[in-house]
């Protein structure tokens, strides 16, 4: 639905370490693939050191290469197959050893990025790495299903696998090992969870494995990577090291029983499950010590609306989705008028505000872009829109019409992660994250630009929220909320 990553994302969670602060807990440790490879090349070392013949050995998964670069620069006598399903960094590695440093562009918001490069330390070399150790790297472009069993068995197999319930992924990669290989992984599933169901990882594991106890203490890493300057991904990978029990004939099939995701805008706001991960992300508890955002922002809204001596006469909440945020408003404003594009979310906000006794919302399905249409000659005191404008074709238009429709003394508070992307909005129709004439336009540029002179940027913050994905992997996203009314 929401498009595939730039290259440039993927080469940074490898070689730029992420040093920001987060509210996040566990706090995420500032380079996993570099941890991940460290700690593969210290079990390596341990249990093939009395092995003097070249070892085959596979990493999967291996990204932009920092996993298989520590594995080299720890290791001596290996010849490793480095497979990666991404053309866009299956070489990189490869790049890097031959000219000792890479450069890529990491995305920072829209269409604007950054030039960051990263270089190998000054004794080091492809040849000091590869031909004086005894180390050789084959780079193969495949995914693991792509991956044949009849092929000479691996001494060693390291995988970083991303997704919850790999049973079958561990499966296979028992089947790609010689007898008493290694397997040393990194998993979504936690290996010590108490009585995993069959799509675990651990039912496969338990099976063909023996578990090797590992020097380093801590077992779990959580860890984290930037898409752009206010999107993350956020993970807690479980590191073990398994010793082969005995040969695996190959992939036995684990029944899938994930739905096909929607297509178009229509399908993905009336999907059912689309429906109930959104009411969970209004209603439910705030995750890893970051606070519900739907309650946050209400907060934000109300204390703005303090701050800068605004009547709580009429509210209204454009794109509110299943209405947290306009139903916390209520206990603030005399009057709430909530609207969102999908009719699934309104009818749960008016069941959630009739159980609730709340008399002063109402609420309906329309178009931001018709929002006069739907509020014909009302003026607000408030009029907030939540990850709104970078999901609409033309958001200049929801923006002016708030502006008109915004009294003497109003706040208008626009929220956004800025994640624009021309499947949802046509680039010249982006407030910002554009490079015109040469000049980076940022979206809180834009968005001056638009509303003054009449109208100033009151006040500026980043509101973190977090969203659970079905991979058991986290969205960390912050929303940078711009408060916008007449000069005070």
């Amino acid at each position: 639905m929401f498009g595939i990553l730039p290259a440039g994302v993927r080469i940074a969670e490898h070689f730029d370490d992420f040093n920001d602060d987060t509210l996040l807990e566990p706090k995420p440790i500032k380079n996993w693939p570099k941890k991940f490879g460290k700690l593969a090349s210290t079990a390596i070392k341990k249990h093939l050191e009395n092995d003097l013949e070249k070892n085959k050995l596979l990493v999967v998964n291996g990204g932009a290469g920092r996993t298989t670069l520590e594995i080299l620069r720890g290791c001596e006598n290996l010849l490793i197959d480095h497979r990666e399903p991404s053309a866009d960094h299956v070489r990189v590695l490869d790049s890097l050893l031959k000219h000792s440093k890479i450069e890529w562009d990491q995305p920072v918001e829209g269409e604007i990025f950054k030039n960051i490069g990263f270089s190998l330390e000054t004794e080091e070399s492809e040849e000091h790495l590869l031909s004086r150790k005894g180390n050789a790297v084959s780079y193969i472009q495949a995914d693991l299903k792509d991956v044949t069993t009849n092929i000479e068995k691996y001494a060693v197999v390291v995988a970083d696998i991303r997704h919850k319930n790999a049973a079958e992924d561990t499966q296979f990669l028992a089947s790609l090992l010689k007898e008493n290989g290694l397997l040393i992984l990194g998993s979504i599933d936690d290996v010590d969870e108490e009585n995993p169901g069959k799509m675990h990882s651990c039912s496969s594991l338990n099976e063909h494995f023996n578990r090797i106890a590992v020097v380093d203490s801590e077992a779990c890493f959580p860890h984290i990577y930037r898409e752009t300057r206010n999107k993350h991904q956020y993970a807690m990978s479980y590191f073990s090291v398994w010793k082969m029990k005995a040969p695996v004939k190959g992939r036995e099939s684990v029944q899938n029983n994930e739905e096909k995701s929607p297509e178009t805008t229509e399908d993905y706001y009336e999907d059912q499950g689309i429906l109930a991960s959104y009411d969970i992300f209004h209603f439910g508890e705030g995750l890893l010590s970051v606070k519900n955002f739907p309650l946050r922002m209400s907060e934000v809204c109300v204390e703005a609306c303090k701050k800068y001596k605004t009547n709580f006469s009429l509210a209204l909440d454009a794109g509110c989705g299943p209405g947290r945020t306009a139903m916390e408003l209520c206990g603030a404003f005399e009057q709430v008028k909530a609207y969102d594009y999908s009719q699934g979310f309104v009818d749960n906000m008016l069941s959630k505000a009739g159980e609730k006794g709340l008399a002063n919302l109402t609420a309906c399905a329309g178009d931001s872009h018709k929002q006069k249409e739907i509020y014909p000659g009302d003026k607000f005191d408030l009029i907030f829109g939540c990850n709104l404008i970078d999901r609409l074709h033309t958001p200049q238009d929801w923006i002016q019409q708030s502006k008109d429709m915004l009294a003497d003394s109003g706040l208008l508070i626009i929220s956004s992660p800025y994640t624009w992307k021309p499947e949802h909005t046509k680039v010249e129709n982006w407030i910002g994250g554009v490079v015109k004439e040469g000049k980076q336009v940022f979206t809180v540029d834009g968005l001056v630009h638009l509303l003054g002179p009449d109208l100033v940027l009151l006040e500026e913050q980043r509101v973190p929220f977090v969203i659970p994905d079905p991979d058991g992997t986290f969205q960390y996203t912050y929303s940078n909320c711009t408060v916008f009314g007449k000069a005070r």
